[in-house]
């Protein structure tokens, strides 16, 4: 085998040039040149959640919220960032309608200061994804916060025949 094909079959086994793991991204993001991408190995859950694989997800598993009381199924849909240190959401916005698809979509939650331990949640903080990894203890923590959310169900999408569901697979931050 010449050099060069063992390099090259070298790099392609070290991963060298391994697709991006999301296609998916907003124009924003693909353009960062500083960012960090999360995902299942990251999710969380707790009263109302579940983490399960969602077929519509390309992610390996996503943190699902799923009430027994069905009426917590409604707008707005707070979608945010908070610092579990101190127990405050540093960040978030209030979802108003679904898109009709009932698919995974981006959504921006602003620019947020990241302290050591911080998750991103939806709905009453039973799905989560943990960002706690990126913190830097000298230097700028000032990040852009996007997630992947999935909103399904009659609640959510007039019509629909699917459960009531929301389900988060991954986020982006940016480094601003």
């Amino acid at each position: 085998m010449k050099k060069s094909a063992f390099m090259l079959a070298f790099c392609i086994a070290a991963g060298a040039f391994a697709a991006e793991p999301y296609q998916d991204l907003p124009a924003e993001v693909k353009n960062a040149k500083i960012m960090k991408q999360f995902d299942g190995k990251m999710l969380g859950k707790y009263t109302n959640g579940k983490i399960a694989k969602d077929p519509v997800s390309s992610m390996e598993k996503s943190s699902i919220w799923v009430p027994k009381d069905q009426k917590l199924h409604k707008f707005p849909i707070p979608l945010g960032i908070c610092n579990r240190e101190i127990n405050r959401t540093i960040c978030r916005i209030y979802i108003k309608e679904a898109p009709a698809d009932e698919k995974y979509h981006w959504y921006k939650i602003g620019t947020a200061v990241i302290a050591k331990r911080n998750v991103i949640y939806a709905a009453d903080w039973s799905i989560s994804i943990n960002v706690n990894d990126i913190f830097q203890e000298s230097g700028n923590n000032e990040y852009e916060v996007w997630a992947s959310l999935k909103i399904q169900g009659p609640a959510y999408v007039k019509g629909s025949t699917k459960n009531n569901e929301l389900a988060l697979d991954r986020a982006v931050l940016i480094k601003k």
